[in-house]
């Protein structure tokens, strides 16, 4: 037996709605549950409708500069580059797939978690390394993205003054990282290639000398 499904929810004045998801006893599907949300949001629509369906995503690759809408021929463009995050991009892919065989009417946006990074010299975005690696696509790409925009926004309501100088951002967690912000636009950040590189997090290493994984490979 499955015990009842419970998700959170809250309305626009950002008071609790109780939320559960129907269960006939069994552990439902992708698409199920995205069912039952669905159906669950139309309920509190009133007469309004659904507009779109936003999702993160957590690497864009060099190729995409700003939120997309999804379709099914570009989800495969968007698989390709998966290697870029083999362990968290198959996941956004998902409920996505899923969407298209509930809801297919409503719009999906991907929002791209490395793009607000994209406005960073050139110097800041690539290694020390040969151009047609760089060509290749390795670069500093920077995450998490959403995150440091929503700051730089949030600054710019809350601290106008503040939001127009220089700003040094801090992502701390799991994942952590450092942006500092000129007039709310990213001009570099601590990591790179990967959510692996720069500050010592709390379940990632940060950044190690490459030259201490060639000294322990020896031994």
């Amino acid at each position: 037996m499955v015990a009842q499904s419970h998700f959170a929810a809250r309305d626009g004045n950002g008071v609790a709605v109780e939320a559960k998801l129907a269960s006939n006893g069994t552990l439902p599907g992708i698409e199920a549950i995205l069912g039952s949300l669905l159906t669950f949001v139309d309920g509190h629509l009133g007469d309004r409708t659904l507009a779109a369906i936003g999702h993160r995503v957590v690497h864009d690759g060099p190729g995409h500069v700003a939120p997309e809408r999804v379709t099914p021929a570009g989800l495969e463009a968007l698989e390709a580059l998966t290697p870029l995050d083999p362990r968290r991009r198959p996941h956004n892919f998902t409920p996505m797939r899923a969407l298209f065989a509930v809801r297919p009417e409503v719009p999906q946006v991907a929002c791209f978690d490395t793009v607000f990074h994209h406005t960073t010299p050139s110097e800041a975005q690539h290694f020390g390394l040969p151009h047609a690696l760089s060509e290749a696509g390795v670069l500093r790409y920077g995450v998490p993205g959403l995150s440091y925009e929503y700051v730089g926004l949030r600054l710019k309501v809350d601290a106008p003054e503040l939001a127009k100088g220089r700003v040094i951002v801090s992502h701390l967690g799991a994942g952590a990282s450092l942006c500092p912000l000129r007039k709310g636009v990213s001009i570099e950040t601590t990591m790179g290639f990967s959510v692996l590189d720069g500050l010592l997090m709390a379940t990632r290493r940060g950044a190690v000398d490459p030259g201490a994984i060639l000294y322990l490979a020896r031994q």
